[in-house]
């Protein structure tokens, strides 16, 4: 048996059934190989300069990846799983076992293509699914940093009622496969509603194709019910009091047209999937496991557990599933 994707260099003929029944019984393999990982053969390119690559780009991004959907809590424990386990080694792509620093230094360049990745997986979920993009909706979570973390600022958490020291990760979800499309990194300082046009702008095009913007009191403002109106975007939002007295209607919306709060109401509900989508990224992607050091290192780790998420719902799309579930325990 050899891989369907044997341009990336980690094909491997099988000759001990008892190692093919072992992978075949691994969940997460299956889910890595609905991927196409030859669209990511960029990776692989050498600029000419500092020292030649030993280990293949695409089998350490595999197994980062592995790491993040199997739940282990760091590329140590990844790499004593790989020591234990050579033929899984040699399936992701890896000739040999990586060290400590190896996946330090890949995980710093890194963060240049990170976002490239995220486009990739969302472009292919598009092809499979034409109705995404329909409806969206944004919202950011927290990312605790070491105190003497200086590129970090200082953020309120609006559920534990406390501040805290760190930084935000924006995103942009559809909310029907529960998927982040495209994310932004900030400190905590940075105000979510800086940062909405920014994600939108990533999306590209994409944007034409929505009907519906779910955001929360964070993003209430005139300018982002009328800017987005002419691009033929409906934005429902909550109203963010600001100390007002009289407040009329309980949505932006309402200021402009005559909307029943009851059907709004039933609307917004889906804002509740932007939620859902976080706390999968977290408890079960392995988002906030750890304090992260710096805005660079916490970019890739935001963006290997969405990349986790995408690579999720990708699975459940092609083995026609539903993709509003996490496949694994």
């Amino acid at each position: 048996m050899t891989s369907k994707n044997g341009c990336v260099g980690w094909q491997m003929p099988v000759y001990c059934f008892d190692c093919q029944c072992k992978i075949l019984s691994d969940p997460v393999i299956e889910v890595l190989e609905s991927v196409d990982w030859r669209q990511f053969s960029f990776l692989e390119r050498y600029k000419g300069r500092g020292r030649r690559r030993v280990h293949n780009r695409i089998g350490l991004l595999r197994a980062l990846l592995y790491m993040k959907l199997a739940g282990i809590p760091s590329v140590h424990e990844l790499l004593r799983v790989l020591a234990r386990d050579p033929y899984k080694m040699k399936i992701l792509g890896l000739e040999r076992l990586p060290s400590d620093s190896v996946f330090s230094r890949f995980k710093r360049e890194l963060g240049k293509s990170i976002d490239r990745l995220v486009s990739l997986i969302a472009g292919k979920l598009h092809e499979l699914d034409p109705d995404m993009f329909v409806k969206l909706g944004a919202d950011s979570t927290k990312l605790e940093a070491c105190k003497k973390d200086r590129q970090s600022g200082w953020g309120f958490d609006h559920i534990d009622r406390r501040f805290y020291k760190g930084y935000k990760v924006h995103l942009l979800y559809d909310t029907r496969l529960l998927v982040p499309v495209c994310f932004a990194v900030t400190s905590a300082s940075v105000h979510d509603n800086l940062v909405l046009r920014r994600l939108v702008g990533k999306l590209g095009a994409g944007i034409l194709k929505a009907a519906g913007l779910f955001l929360d009191r964070a993003y209430d403002s005139r300018a982002n019910v009328e800017d987005f109106a002419r691009a033929g975007v409906t934005v429902i939002n909550r109203k963010n009091k600001r100390n007002a007295k009289n407040v009329k209607g309980k949505y932006r919306l309402q200021d402009y047209c005559q909307v029943h709060g009851n059907r709004l109401n039933h609307l917004y509900k889906t804002r509740n999937d932007c939620e859902v989508t976080n706390s999968l990224l977290k408890e079960r992607l392995g988002l906030q496991k750890k304090k992260t050091k710096g805005i660079i290192r916490n970019r890739v780790k935001a963006g290997l557990s969405i990349l986790a998420r995408q690579i999720q719902v990708l699975h459940q799309l092609l083995q026609e599933a539903d993709p509003r579930t996490t496949i694994m325990n």
